[in-house]
């Protein structure tokens, strides 16, 4: 059986293969929120699970998690980041049993403290464990 890792390496590796995304964020894609990165490099995606549900007989897990790309330049560069990464995402089934869907419109934000420009949208993703 695939453990939490196993998949959280899955979705890292699927994504930043992708050329695209790699010449943007340079393998900067990360399995946590962006507060618990030290020093963090910009521009950076990250991907978190949000949740997730075995099915009535233990066939499936579906988790809903959440894809966000930062930029401290604009928001164009994080919006471009984040579109790169949903690009390779949206409709994916990775070969480790992982089906991967877009649930919502991305929501932006500006944070004036920190100067930093967020894209963030959800995907639900279903495991075969």
């Amino acid at each position: 059986m695939e453990s939490l890792n196993d998949f959280f390496v899955s979705i890292r590796k699927y994504v930043l293969d992708d050329l695209g995304v790699n010449a943007l964020i340079n393998n900067r894609f990360y399995g946590h929120h962006i507060s618990t990165l030290t020093n963090p490099v910009f521009p950076t995606a990250t991907y978190e699970i949000l949740a997730g549900v075995p099915s009535a007989a233990g066939i499936t897990e579906d988790f809903e998690m959440n894809i966000s790309a930062y930029s401290e330049i604009s928001y164009d560069e994080a919006s471009d980041v984040y579109t790169k990464v949903m690009q390779r995402l949206n409709n994916a089934i990775i070969p480790t049993r992982i089906s991967i869907y877009a649930q919502r419109t991305a929501t932006t934000f500006y944070e004036p403290t920190g100067r930093l420009f967020t894209v963030v949208g959800r995907v639900r993703v279903v495991r075969i464990p």
